[in-house]
């Protein structure tokens, strides 16, 4: 599908998955995604990830990037700082073996203080971990034949980048409010970059976006889990499970199975080094 006049209207990383993100007006453009992005993980005691569909709190915990280091945050229970970069010593820490949906990687704790602060922030009864990718390790593609054997991500579901139209959101919430519900927001999807100039749901069809200096290859759509119900600043859940139930009717995956998609998996073609920039021009 060939497309003009496609703008970059947002840009947005998320350092520890599933807690906040941040909103920026550019970023630099990897191979990996957006430098800090899904960094750093939340892992129960089995190594398990903890995102929002165990944990909804996690939505209220924010983050930032100040003076070398990651600030993790909530009100009433205080902040903590861990260190940006690995410490000298890093690869000579114990190796735990995460679990992020079936794929396996190697993390290290980011410190016993910073697992005992997120195990209180989030008043959890079970004690949980803050890691991060260990020093050389690698996380395997499990879907080389969407995404590309050579795509690799860190903690991110499945692709570096996932890109939606401000459209399709549009849509969405245009039948949210017809049926008496309210609309939702762009935080409740997670978007890297979000764009305006598509048809609703357009991003499933676009082959590619990019100008002159970086170009975006769309991979794979997103099917969606039930964390878009959650309110993003109130970490309520939906009690009709919206936005989930009528993206389900609208933009189904597969009639049979009834799950939605919402937003597109990409991976950078060409660009790697280059600043991708709210306002910036895309072609189809």
């Amino acid at each position: 599908m060939s497309q003009k006049n496609v703008e970059v209207s947002g840009l947005f990383f998320y350092p520890v998955k599933s807690c906040r993100g941040i909103e920026l007006q550019q970023a630099q453009l990897t191979a990996e995604g957006m430098p800090y992005d899904r960094q750093w993980m939340i892992v129960a005691a089995n190594g398990r990830a903890v995102t929002q569909r165990d944990i909804a709190s996690l939505a209220l915990v924010e983050t930032a990037l100040e003076d070398g280091s990651l600030v993790l945050s909530r009100p009433g229970h205080g902040a903590i700082r861990v260190p940006l970069e690995h410490a000298a010593d890093a690869a000579q820490q114990p190796r735990l073996q995460v679990k992020i949906w079936k794929d396996e990687c190697a993390a290290i704790e980011v410190s016993p203080q910073a697992s005992e602060w997120i195990t209180r922030a989030l008043e959890s009864t079970r004690p949980l971990r803050l890691v991060r990718m260990a020093p050389g390790a690698e996380r395997a593609q499990t879907s080389p034949e969407d995404l590309g054997e050579d795509t690799r991500v860190q903690f991110a579901d499945a692709a570096p980048y996932l890109v939606i139209d401000e459209a399709s959101l549009e849509r969405l919430n245009s039948v949210l409010v017809d049926k008496g519900d309210t609309a939702v927001p762009m935080n409740r999807f997670r978007p890297n970059i979000v764009v305006r100039g598509l048809p609703p749901f357009g991003e499933h069809e676009a082959g590619s976006l990019g100008n002159e200096r970086y170009r975006f290859n769309f991979r794979l759509p997103c099917e969606r889990c039930v964390v878009p119900t959650i309110n993003q600043q109130t970490a309520e859940r939906h009690p009709a499970r919206e936005p989930f139930a009528t993206l389900r009717d609208i933009n189904p995956l597969d009639p049979k199975r009834r799950q939605p998609l919402f937003g597109q998996y990409a991976t950078l073609q060409t660009g790697a080094g280059e600043t991708i920039t709210v306002g910036d021009t895309l072609q189809g």
